[in-house]
């Protein structure tokens, strides 16, 4: 007797969901650095996102390692496909940057000291492993292969690298929690994996800005690998700047913070030339759960725009931090009722070809 067997759900799982955990961690985060002077609206809506974010995480992680155990040929399927491969990292990088938004919260005294540290040194650094190897068998897989479609070729690929230049920035609160100065291990551990992370990103960089100016733009489904520059850039220039204060040397801070203000001039640019071309292929655009890597972009250059402003005290940074926050909001806002949404109309799961078993 010959029956067909409807795929798992578990086995179609789209490595896209990682970026809506990314996003709501994104979001705690920058709601935690108190982008609203004088009021605690933002702290509370930041401690709300963080728990939100830890349910999404969690979810999502066993259901991600449900499907490698399981469905492992789909998984491996899923990592070394150049078009959406990179999105895998997206699962590992939410645990690190979860682990971060916490150690903040633990760093500005909203929870326990001890919990924040266990949960930053335990779920960061599975997050940093996994993101690390994520990536490692991504570009590995990709990287000089002459028959890789261009439309593949996207701001997606920065995924794998984003966390690894926020190892400073977790860092640092860790330690800070923990009490004491640094250990000289643990700067060198943070300082090597920005360069690793920024490196990776110039190396994309000009490969994918290549592909722009040479070969045909991505299709209005590949919108938010535009806005995806933001992310690489923010992270970035909180990386540098975290890094050279754990060596505390005061020239070298001040030296970090103009650097961090360069990056931020760009990313501001970047930002004006992607919201250009959003807006020209806005009646093409369709939602899909990619839309989600909108979400933690916008985090990365609003925090940013705090870290910088404060520092050199210039007022106008941290109205741009605002603005950003609360597009970031809408952004959550908007995509958490589109996928709502399309959950109820059965439209989130792909259904690949059943199978027959006798």
């Amino acid at each position: 007797m010959t029956k067909n067997t409807a795929p798992s759900r578990i086995q179609t799982l789209s490595p896209a969901w990682g970026a809506m955990a990314m996003t709501v961690s994104g979001l705690a985060m920058v709601s935690l650095l108190g982008p609203l002077p004088g009021s605690d609206i933002d702290t509370g809506a930041g401690l709300v996102f963080l728990a939100l974010s830890w349910i999404i995480v969690i979810t999502l992680t066993v259901l991600f390692l449900t499907k490698m155990i399981r469905y492992r040929e789909n998984f491996l399927a899923d990592l070394f496909n150049p078009g959406q491969g990179a999105q895998t990292a997206a699962w590992p990088a939410s645990l690190l940057i979860s682990a971060l938004a916490t150690s903040q919260a633990g760093f500005a005294g909203y929870i326990p000291g001890d919990i924040a540290l266990t949960v930053g040194v335990v779920v960061g650094g599975l997050g940093f492993l996994g993101t690390a190897l994520s990536g490692f068998a991504f570009f590995s897989h990709v990287i000089g292969q002459p028959d890789i479609p261009a439309q593949t070729i996207t701001a997606g690929w920065f995924v794998p690298v984003v966390p690894l230049v926020l190892v400073p920035s977790i860092t640092l609160r860790l330690t800070s929690i923990a009490g004491g100065e640094p250990a000289s291990w643990t700067v060198w551990l943070a300082v090597s994996a920005w360069g690793v992370g920024f490196g990776l990103f110039l190396l994309l960089a000009a490969i994918i800005g290549g592909r722009l100016l040479m070969l045909e733009p991505p299709a209005a489904h590949a919108l938010p690998s535009w806005w995806a520059w933001l992310a690489p850039l923010g992270a970035g220039g909180l990386g540098i700047v975290t890094s050279t204060r754990m060596l505390g040397d005061e020239v070298l801070i001040s030296v970090a913070y103009w650097l961090a203000a360069v990056m931020w001039g760009f990313s501001a640019w970047w930002a004006i030339f992607a919201l250009i071309v959003m807006w020209g292929k806005r009646k093409e655009a369709r939602f899909h759960l990619g839309y989600w890597g909108f979400g933690f972009p916008t985090a990365a250059f609003a925090s940013l725009s705090l870290e910088v402003g404060r520092h050199h005290e210039f007022a106008g940074l941290g109205v741009i931090a605002i603005v950003f926050w609360v597009a970031l909001l809408v952004i959550v806002t908007v995509l958490a009722s589109k996928t709502i949404s399309q959950w109820r109309a059965g439209a989130l799961f792909p259904q690949p070809a059943a199978t027959q078993s006798k």
